[in-house]
């Protein structure tokens, strides 16, 4: 954290010991921000403990120094961000609360870090985010919309995941409104309906499959 950071914080919080125990429910190496929301999370309680000196905005903003997707984790839920994610911007939620999702995570695992260092940025997509939220919102989910373009150098590091979501997309064909890959990887998405593909219970490689419930959004 930056000098003035430190000093705000050795001034308002007692830094008092507190031991967390961390029930992992969203899988390590997934890229679903299961680890930045931990870090959001822990950074949100410890400004509890020590009387809620800090607003939610400042600690949004001391987080972005600890990792960069951990900001989002003090929006509201939905969120547009730039820069390397600590430019948060909260937006009205795009999709229903209850839409039926199917979360495929492997093994393995994608190395962020490897990923990224994959990336070229002359082959990413050149449509504006914001286009694609408004489709998103005007039409619903589609193959079409949901481009992540951390999926090819993810695939690089990792052929099977390609694999996976070939054959998610082929084995739910009418059956998904859109298959992607979360983040930098290596869960693989299927929106549209609550059933995983069958070849998902054949195969032991593919035992951490998540059924995502109907969301209370706050």
């Amino acid at each position: 954290m930056k000098p003035q950071n430190f000093t705000f914080l050795f001034e308002y919080m007692c830094f008092c010991k507190i031991v967390v125990h961390l029930d992992k429910k969203v899988p390590t190496g997934a890229g679903l921000g299961g680890g930045s929301s931990n870090a959001a999370t822990a950074l949100w309680a410890a400004n509890q403990f020590n009387g809620s000196v800090a607003t939610e905005k400042e600690l949004q903003q001391w987080s972005s120094e600890i990792g960069s997707d951990i900001p989002f984790f003090f929006s509201h839920g939905a969120a547009y961000c730039t820069g390397r994610g600590e430019f948060v911007q909260d937006i009205s939620h795009p999709l229903p609360s209850d839409i039926p999702m199917v979360l495929i995570k492997p093994k393995e695992a994608c190395s962020t870090a490897e990923v990224y260092k994959r990336l070229r940025l002359d082959q990413t997509s050149n449509v504006d985010p914001l286009t694609l939220l408004e489709k998103i919102s005007r039409n619903g989910i589609s193959q079409d919309v949901c481009i992540n373009d951390l999926e090819p150098p993810a695939f690089e590091v990792l052929p099977s995941l390609k694999r996976l979501k070939q054959r998610v997309t082929a084995a739910g064909r009418g059956q998904y409104n859109a298959v992607f890959m979360s983040g930098s990887g290596s869960t693989i998405v299927g929106v549209g309906s609550p059933d995983p593909p069958q070849f998902v219970y054949d195969d032991d490689d593919y035992r951490e499959v998540f059924l995502s419930g109907k969301l209370q959004v706050v």
